[in-house]
């Protein structure tokens, strides 16, 4: 995220990701936009389109959050081979 001393996010407002709900049963995948990205203190965080009021910690890209649909889907999958093992 550090170039040149400056922060680079690897998103930007504007673009389309794609975020995994593991916790739902079944989990599911929803498309939404990068709306804003924010500084904080303790990092970047992203309002996402679909919930304005809820802004994600930057450090859920590759957890929760994707940056292709492909990826989502592979994490999707995972969780689904997860919770069909006992």
């Amino acid at each position: 995220l550090l170039e040149n001393g400056v922060i680079v996010p690897p998103v930007k407002v504007g673009d389309t990701i794609y975020e995994v709900f593991k916790y739902h049963k079944p989990p599911f995948i929803q498309q939404t936009k990068v709306e804003k990205i924010i500084v904080t203190e303790k990092g970047l965080k992203l309002k996402l389109a679909r919930n304005s009021f809820y802004e994600t910690s930057i450090a859920s890209l590759g957890k929760t959050l994707f940056l292709t649909e492909e990826s989502a889907e592979a994490r999707l999958k995972e969780l689904q081979d997860k919770e069909d093992c006992p």
